[in-house]
């Protein structure tokens, strides 16, 4: 079965597709964390150099990486503390990065920093890409009958 984001195997029993996207997410988590330091370090480099206001000029790169890089950093860490298992843990990411999403809709930064306004953006934008692949992940696990129900994961094999 393929989805945009996903490859996974069908001949993978029910739970251990759940396995697999969590492995999957957790990968994908860690290479936006590893893009986020390389263009932090990057950035530091620059403005060490002859021309630190070039950095500045062009920061907005920097900025975006590292939103994506906290981002995924929260996602990494909610996984590493999970007690509810693999199934219930992508409902539940998934569920917090809508309501970021939401509430930095509703609410956008006006403040008189333009760069404060601008790194909000960029956080917006991370939590939506992080939305984004949270929700094909969903879909993925749906597309292989499992649900997850306040009382009781079903990852249980069919």
């Amino acid at each position: 079965m393929k989805t945009e984001n996903f490859v996974i195997d069908p001949a993978l029993k029910r739970a251990q597709v759940a396995i697999t996207l969590v492995s999957m997410i957790y990968n994908r988590a860690n290479h936006f964390i590893e893009v986020g330091e390389e263009a932090l370090a990057k950035f530091t480099r620059d403005l060490n150099g002859e021309l630190p206001t070039y950095a500045f000029e062009w920061s907005h790169g920097v900025m975006q990486s590292t939103a994506l890089m906290d981002a995924s950093k929260y996602i990494k860490r909610a996984m590493d503390n999970t007690t509810s298992g693999t199934n219930p843990i992508i409902w539940a990411l998934r569920d917090e990065m809508q309501s970021m999403v939401s509430s930095k809709a509703r609410r956008p930064s006006f403040s008189t920093s333009p760069t404060s306004n601008l790194m909000n953006q960029f956080t917006a934008s991370a939590c939506a890409e992080w939305l984004a692949i949270l929700n094909q992940a969903v879909i993925t696990l749906e597309a292989y009958g499992l649900k997850v129900s306040p009382e009781k994961s079903t990852t249980d094999e069919a």
